[in-house]
């Protein structure tokens, strides 16, 4: 939605808590560093072992990213309110 275009009244934009962002940064971190970890193992061993890891170190940096970057938006206008998640777009 652009704003004015509809007779906007009320637009509130509220991002994570510090807490959260700094958590969300930890775990991509940890995330990454596992990652490489996972794809540098030598010899790799078991297939299902290196998927497994390599997922949940992907998953982690996924839920990571969304940690720290989400934000909710509430938008009021003459016809609508609008609340908006940033991860649900």
């Amino acid at each position: 939605m652009m704003r004015g275009m509809d007779g906007e009244r009320y637009r509130e934009v509220q991002p994570v808590p510090a807490q959260w962002r700094r958590l969300g940064i930890a775990a991509v971190a940890v995330g990454l560093a596992g990652l490489v970890w996972a794809l540098a193992m030598d010899p790799p061993g078991d297939a299902s072992e290196a998927v497994a890891g390599t997922l949940g170190f992907v998953v982690l940096i996924l839920v990571g990213c969304l940690a720290w970057g989400a934000k909710l938006v509430v938008a009021v206008t003459d016809r609508t309110v609008e609340v908006r998640w940033w991860i649900l777009l």
